[in-house]
Formats: C-alpha cells, sequence, structure tokens
C-alpha cells in the first residue's frame, strides 16, 4: 500500500515528512494527471489537499468509484478547510444517499 499527497508543494513537504509519497502539483489540471497515474495501482490512500479538491470534486468521485481498491482523502492546506459537503462525497463513494 502506497500512501501519497497530491497538493502544493508546502503541504506535500509537510506531509512526505511523515513519510509520505509527495505528488507537488501548482494546478488542478497537475492534480487530475496524477489522480489518473495513481488509478491505475492498487490500495493507495491518496491525500489530496481542498484547495485542489474543490476544483476537482466530480473527477475525484468518478476516478475514485471506478478504482475501488484506493482511497481519496481530502485534507486542509494552508488556505483552505474542508468546505465539501461529506453527505455527498459518502453517497458518491458508497453508493448510498445519506
Amino acid at each position: 500500500m502506497r500512501i501519497v499527497a497530491i497538493a502544493e508543494k508546502h503541504t506535500v513537504e509537510a506531509l512526505s515528512a511523515l513519510g509520505v509519497e509527495p505528488y507537488p502539483v501548482d494546478s488542478a489540471s497537475g492534480a487530475l494527471d496524477a489522480l489518473q497515474e495513481l488509478s491505475v495501482n492498487k490500495n493507495n490512500v491518496i491525500l489530496i489537499s481542498a484547495g485542489i479538491a474543490q476544483e476537482l470534486f466530480q473527477q475525484i468521485s468518478s476516478i475514485e468509484a471506478r478504482f475501488k481498491d484506493s482511497v481519496i482523502v481530502v485534507v486542509p492546506d494552508m488556505s483552505h478547510g474542508i468546505d465539501i459537503d461529506i453527505d455527498k462525497m459518502i453517497a458518491a463513494v458508497v453508493g448510498v444517499k445519506v
């Protein structure tokens, strides 16, 4: 199992100090490319910053739905809290409305 972080440079550096594999990105399209690359492997735990996740919510849900062996977790970053509708995210991942 790999634990990776897709986020801006400062967030990735902080998480890599904890042993998380860094995937620094500076745009939503860079994050989507990293997600597509990681989604072909099984058993990933993918940490993605809240700022990037807000821009890519629909794509993240569809990637996670297709690759059930990986988990995508949204983490706060330096400039964003988590303002994502958790019920909607759970429903998209689990397939059941909460």
